[in-house]
């Protein structure tokens, strides 16, 4: 008889292995790939946005002159910072308008103070105009300038030159003739009205 074949052991152990979803891992992926390339353009199409503006002001400025006719960007700086990042351009326009706005607040400035001049004139000319009446000085000043617009001038003269025979008597020049009067409109003065 042959004998019984051993009993196999019972084995209790069992293997399970839950489903994986490689799938929606490598979608979630993708998608923030996809996301990330978006961005990416985006950002490149801002900065392209930009620099395009930056490349429109700075021709303007290329083409516009100053108040004495020379032009604010010469051409050579403009090729130059055409050249450049969107940096530089930037912080050249930003200087710019920065002198821009320096020089229209210096103007606004100047305006302002000839106003408040031009004001504070107008409030003191009534008491002006009393002190200049008092004091006489216009009227002098007056007198002045007209003798001068109309050519009448004081000249007085010293005691008539001496001549001898060999001096100015020789000469027969008009200067002489005029100073060898007795009744020359030389020597008398003139009279201020």
């Amino acid at each position: 008889m042959a004998a019984a074949l051993p009993q196999e052991p019972a084995f209790n152990l069992t293997y399970s292995q839950p489903s994986i979803d490689i799938g929606s891992g490598y979608a979630k992926g993708i998608g923030q790939a996809g996301a990330s390339i978006a961005d990416s353009i985006k950002n490149v199409s801002d900065i392209y946005q930009q620099n395009s503006e930056a490349n429109d002001v700075l021709q303007q400025f290329s083409q516009m002159k100053d108040s004495s006719g020379n032009p604010i960007l010469s051409e050579e700086d403009y090729k130059s910072l055409m050249q450049k990042g969107l940096g530089a351009k930037h912080a050249f326009m930003g200087e710019l308008l920065a002198r821009f706005h320096g020089q229209y607040q210096s103007q606004l400035d100047v305006a302002k103070q000839i106003q408040i001049a031009q004001a504070t004139a107008a409030a003191q000319a009534p008491y002006r105009m009393a002190e200049i009446g008092k004091t006489g000085e216009e009227q002098r000043k007056t007198a002045l300038v007209n003798r001068s617009v109309t050519g009448e001038r004081q000249v007085v003269l010293g005691a008539p030159l001496k001549t001898t025979s060999e001096g100015s008597d020789r000469i027969g020049s008009d200067l002489n003739t005029a100073l060898n009067k007795k009744q020359s409109i030389l020597d008398q003065p003139v009279h201020v009205k």
